[in-house]
C-alpha cells in the first residue's frame, strides 16, 4: 500500500481531455510542476505509469446535504413530494443525534473523496430548533478533512430566520466565518422579494457569496431566478451567486424562459442542477407527458451560463438514490438531456470539473503547470466510455497527496 504524503510525483503516460498525445505530468508539493513528453523525474519522485489512462482535474460536487444523507438508514422513509420531504426531515432532525449527524457526514465525504471528488459544498441547515449546532459540526468536520478534502459551507437559513431578530442574528453569527457563505430556498417564504433583498444585505455586510435554492418547483408561477438577477444587477453585488435547481424556468413559456436566462447570464449567475433528485421529485403530478423536472441546461449553456450538475440529496427523504458519484450524476445528466455525441460529452467533463470550480471560486484549478495538484486518473481512455460505465477512480490525487487508489483493492488513504 502507498503512503498518502506529499512527496513528489511523476506520472507518465497520462491522457489529457484536450489531448491527442499522451504526456506526462511531475507534481511538487501541492501543486503539478510541469506537463510535457518524456519527462525525467526528479531524485526521489515516486512515479506511476497510468498506461493512457484519462486524468482529469478533481471532481466538484457543488451542492449538497451532507445534513441529510443516510437518514433512510436511520428510519425515515422516502416521501412522496417535496413538501412531504419537507415536513419529513424536519421532524427526523428533531430526534437526530449528533454522533449519528456526524457519522452519516463523514461517509458521505469520505465516499466522495473515493470517487474522486477533491471539492465539495454542502447546505447546512440552520433553524430555531437546533440554532447553529449542525452549522458548527460541520465546521468540525470541514477542519478534519481539510487535508484531504475542500469543504465550503453554505447557511441553508430556514425562512421563518429572516422574520424575527433572533433569526437574523442566528444568521449573522453563522457568517462570522467568512469562508461560509448564505443560502435559502425564498420561494417558499411568504414573501420572496424580501427574503432576496436581506440575503444581499447579509452577504454585502458579511463579504460572503451566496448559493440558494431557486424555484425548485413544477410551478410557472415561481419566478425567484428573474428577481435574483435583477437585485445583483442593481446592487452591483461583486461577489459570486449561485442558483441550485431553476426547476420552474422549463415550465415558463418561451418568450419568458428567454428573457429570464439572458438577465441570468448578464448578471453571472452561476446554475447548479440536480438531475437525480430533481428526475425524482418533479412532474410526480403531471400524467402522460412528464416533465423532467430540469432546468433549461441547453438554453443557459447557449447563453454562455456558467452551469454544473451536482449530487444534492443522497439516501434521505427527498432521494433515496446517490453515492456521492458526480460520474454518476454526469451519467444520469446525459441521459436526461438525451446528449451522447463528442461535443456535449465534453461539455459533461466540464459540468462536474472547471465549471463548478469557477462556482466555487477555486483558484489555480485545473490540470496546468501551476494548478493545485487535484485531479483523478480514471480507469479507462476515453470520456465518453468513462462516463458509459462510471470507470473506476484508478488514483486521486488531493493538494498533491495520493488519497485513494483501486489496486489492488478500493480504499482511502487518509494518513
Amino acid at each position: 500500500m502507498m503512503a498518502a504524503s506529499g512527496n513528489d510525483w511523476l506520472l507518465k503516460n497520462a491522457r489529457l481531455p484536450n489531448s491527442a498525445d499522451l504526456v506526462d505530468l511531475t507534481i511538487q508539493g501541492t501543486h503539478v510542476s510541469s506537463v510535457g513528453v518524456n519527462l525525467l523525474p526528479p531524485p526521489g519522485t515516486k512515479s506511476l505509469d497510468l498506461e493512457g489512462c484519462l486524468v482529469v482535474p478533481g471532481f466538484v460536487d457543488a451542492h449538497m446535504h451532507l445534513d441529510k444523507a443516510y437518514a433512510l438508514d436511520a428510519g425515515l422513509e422516502p416521501s412522496d413530494s417535496l413538501e412531504e420531504a419537507i415536513i419529513d426531515f424536519m421532524e427526523w432532525n428533531a430526534n437526530i443525534s449528533m454522533e449519528q449527524l456526524y457519522k452519516n457526514a463523514r461517509k458521505v465525504a469520505e465516499q466522495a473523496l473515493m470517487h474522486g471528488t477533491t471539492t465539495l459544498r454542502t447546505h447546512v441547515t440552520v433553524d430555531f430548533p437546533m440554532g447553529n449546532q449542525w452549522l458548527e459540526m460541520m465546521a468540525g468536520l470541514k477542519q478534519e478533512m481539510a487535508p484531504w478534502l475542500n469543504m465550503q459551507l453554505v447557511i441553508f437559513a430556514m425562512t421563518d430566520l429572516f422574520e424575527a431578530q433572533e433569526g437574523l442574528a442566528l444568521i449573522k453569527e453563522g457568517l462570522t466565518d467568512n469562508q461560509n457563505l448564505i443560502g435559502s430556498a425564498p420561494a417558499r417564504a411568504a414573501d420572496p422579494k424580501k427574503e432576496i433583498n436581506a440575503i444581499f444585505e447579509l452577504a454585502g455586510e458579511s463579504g460572503c457569496n451566496i448559493d440558494v435554492h431557486i424555484d425548485e418547483s413544477d410551478d410557472p408561477g415561481q419566478n425567484t431566478l428573474e428577481y435574483l438577477a435583477d437585485r445583483k444587477l442593481a446592487l452591483g453585488f461583486e461577489g459570486i451567486v449561485t442558483a441550485g435547481h431553476c426547476c420552474s424556468l422549463s415550465a415558463r413559456e418561451e418568450a419568458h424562459a428567454q428573457r429570464v436566462i439572458e438577465k441570468v447570464a448578464e448578471a453571472e449567475i452561476n446554475i447548479i442542477t440536480l438531475p437525480s433528485c430533481n428526475l425524482y421529485l418533479m412532474g410526480r403530478k403531471d400524467k402522460g407527458l412528464v416533465r423532467r423536472g430540469l432546468t433549461r441546461v441547453k438554453e443557459l449553456l447557449a447563453a454562455g451560463v456558467n452551469v454544473s450538475y451536482a449530487s444534492d440529496n443522497i439516501r434521505d427523504a427527498f432521494n433515496p438514490y446517490g453515492r456521492a458519484d458526480m460520474l454518476q450524476q454526469a451519467l444520469i445528466c446525459g441521459h436526461a438531456l438525451q446528449w451522447g455525441t463528442r461535443s456535449e460529452l465534453q461539455t459533461l467533463l466540464q459540468m462536474g470539473t472547471y465549471n463548478p470550480a469557477k462556482a466555487c471560486g477555486l483558484p489555480d484549478y485545473g490540470l496546468e503547470a501551476g494548478c493545485v495538484a487535484s485531479l483523478v486518473v480514471l480507469d479507462d481512455t476515453i470520456w465518453g466510455s468513462a462516463v458509459a460505465r462510471e470507470a473506476s477512480r484508478r488514483y486521486v490525487f488531493s493538494h498533491g497527496r495520493l488519497v485513494a487508489e483501486t489496486q489492488p483493492n478500493q480504499h482511502l488513504l487518509l494518513n
